[in-house]
């Protein structure tokens, strides 16, 4: 009877240390935040008698996307409260995830269809060129799991995916994700992610996690 305690007690030990190194919440530290420089409207003075030739250039932002780039730390530790036992120094943040959900469930991590967020967030307009069907056209791996994901500017390593918690319907079910790669981004300056998240033109509230 002895010896089966102590086996299930390793056991246990095991699971919970598999919880811990698994995803989980980041502290945010936000800096500059801002939109891209839209077009300002040009002018011509116009004559009498004259034809001329206009071309035309306009930049718009987007209102249904929002980014998020920066670096990123993180510690495998044994400790207790905000005590350190000890450190695993070798391990290092994979990918980082946004969720409008405060306890997404990432053991249950999937992939999910681009047509869910469109629906979900209501991008139902046929003639918008920012719905989610337009933006995440391509597939990759993203902390382990294939998804449907988009190329942002900044190189080949600057790739955003979608997933959900294996359900659909409500915003909460979906993550956002990206793996952990530090290198020149879409500024020329090198960072350690790019992620993009939808927002459906009034404000959302994202929490963040690092898978290490």
């Amino acid at each position: 009877m002895r010896k089966m305690f102590i086996v299930l007690a390793v056991m246990a030990l095991s699971v919970i240390g598999m919880a811990y190194a698994a995803t989980q919440g980041a502290t945010v530290s936000e800096g500059a935040t801002g939109q891209i420089t839209e077009s300002s409207a040009g002018q011509n003075v116009a004559q009498g008698g004259n034809v001329t030739i206009i071309n035309l250039t306009a930049t718009v932002s987007t209102d249904k996307w929002q980014g998020y780039y920066g670096n990123v730390t993180g510690t495998l530790a044994l400790g207790y409260g905000a005590f350190s036992f000890y450190d695993f120094s070798g391990a290092a943040p994979i990918t980082v995830f946004a969720s409008q959900n405060q306890t997404f469930d990432f053991a249950s991590l999937a992939a999910t269809d681009s047509s869910n967020i469109d629906t979900d967030w209501g991008y139902n307009t046929a003639t918008d060129n920012d719905q989610a069907v337009d933006v995440y056209t391509i597939s990759n791996s993203i902390g382990g799991v294939t998804v449907n994901s988009t190329l942002l500017n900044g190189g080949a390593t600057r790739i955003t995916g979608i997933f959900s918690d294996g359900n659909t319907g409500d915003k909460e079910n979906y993550a956002f994700g990206a793996n952990v790669t530090n290198g020149a981004a879409f500024d020329g300056n090198n960072w350690d992610y790019q992620l993009m998240v939808p927002v459906n033109v009034t404000t959302e509230t994202y929490y963040f996690y690092v898978e290490i």
